[in-house]
């Protein structure tokens, strides 16, 4: 058995509760940081952390020398005003930014920081284009915070810390997220294409990104990598799935993007917007994909849940 200890930032979260459960059933010990104090659990540890304070108690890092870096404001959670960007680009870049200053200023020694982003690195377009992690950032608020925390992600080489970093697409849960609230709507024959519906949706079921993390750490995999399923839908494909499946016909036939930007702001970019994205960089290192077609993803979770 593995006793390293693996530290999870934003590990109370959806994806950070299913990696801890997949890394202690690999035998590693599993540490997280977390905005709520007193946690009681008698595998997990929980240390409480405090960005704005510049806080971490005592005793996180011991026998740590990986962290996996999740912690961040949920992009798909509130309209987008300027303080909800301000709280959602903070609770990234800034996040980072810290926890690069306090292993610094208390000499603390690992050897990965594993820092999650997001293919919105790429930038909210509609696109032939299939982006590779070598394709340049876009241009829009997205795109610069993923950029910033990939910048700062990179500044742990200078301590001679090794650095990956994960762009992640939409992560398929039913405890969370995008598929959670398409679940309940379509369960109801709410389920309709949003916009023009031609926009693709890059997803990964959560249980083969959790397993990406796991490879990357048993492999010591350093760089950039996209967090994708090999199978390209667009949205109205994504749709048209998820009401076949649950053999729930959608009586709505579509949302148009004007309201959308209407209802939403700039956030409505999330749903309006999406171009292809290559998983073959981490196909290459060995990684298989559990779930690489959409229809086998959605019957997985839709049977789960």
């Amino acid at each position: 058995m593995n006793m390293e200890t693996i530290l999870i930032t934003g590990g109370t979260g959806n994806v950070g509760k299913q990696l801890s459960d997949l890394l202690l059933l690999k035998g590693y010990n599993v540490a997280v940081l977390t905005r709520k104090k007193n946690i009681k659990n008698n595998i997990i540890k929980h240390f409480y952390w405090d960005i704005k304070n510049k806080t971490i108690e005592k005793g996180a890092f011991e026998n740590v020398k990986t962290i996996v870096h999740l912690a961040g404001a949920n992009i798909g959670e509130n309209r987008w005003s300027e303080k909800r960007k301000n709280e959602i680009y903070k609770s990234r870049v800034f996040s980072v930014k810290f926890l690069l200053e306090y292993i610094t200023a208390n000499d603390i020694k690992i050897n990965h920081f594993i820092s999650a982003s997001a293919i919105g690195y790429y930038g909210a377009i509609n696109s032939e284009l299939i982006f590779t992690e070598d394709d340049c950032q876009g241009q829009d608020f997205l795109a610069k915070t993923c950029f910033d925390l990939e910048t700062e992600t990179l500044n742990f080489n200078r301590i001679g810390v090794q650095t990956s970093i994960l762009r992640i697409g939409v992560v398929l849960s039913l405890k969370g997220g995008l598929m959670k609230k398409t679940i309940n709507y379509a369960r109801n024959h709410i389920n309709p294409k949003l916009g023009t519906g031609f926009q693709y949706i890059n997803w990964i079921h959560i249980e083969d990104l959790c397993l990406i993390y796991l490879h990357i750490i048993q492999k010591s995999l350093y760089g950039v990598y996209n967090a994708v399923a090999t199978e390209k839908n667009k949205n109205v494909d994504f749709t048209q799935a998820v009401s076949r499946i649950l053999q729930k016909p959608n009586i709505f036939p579509g949302i148009p993007s004007f309201f959308l930007k209407i209802v939403l702001g700039e956030m409505a970019c999330l749903l309006l917007y999406g171009s292809r994205v290559s998983n073959e960089k981490i196909k290459n290192t060995g990684f298989t994909f559990k779930f690489d077609k959409l229809d086998s993803a959605l019957k997985n979770l839709i049977v789960k849940g």
